[in-house]
């Protein structure tokens, strides 16, 4: 199994899970290229320890929706791990 916290490892697995948005980042402005003014507010992202951003502005099904598609990546299952 890749190291899933490596920066580019996660990205190739994680950046597609955004479908209109990205939900992860290189950069707050890679992050919302589509609404520019949030990148300027760091209440709407989050530093990941592997020095990607992850988007905040969200409701809180989709935040969980974005935590079971990583927990999936990574290879967690779910009521096991």
């Amino acid at each position: 199994m890749p190291d899933v916290l490596e920066r580019d490892t996660f990205n190739a697995l994680l950046m597609p899970l955004g479908t209109k948005r990205r939900y992860f980042g290189r950069t707050p402005k890679e992050l919302f290229a589509h609404k520019p003014h949030l990148a300027e507010d760091p209440n709407y992202y989050y530093l990941l320890a592997n020095g990607l951003f992850a988007d905040v502005n969200l409701s809180n099904d989709r935040k969980l929706k974005n935590l079971q598609d990583v927990s999936r990546v990574v290879g967690l299952v779910q009521n096991r791990d």
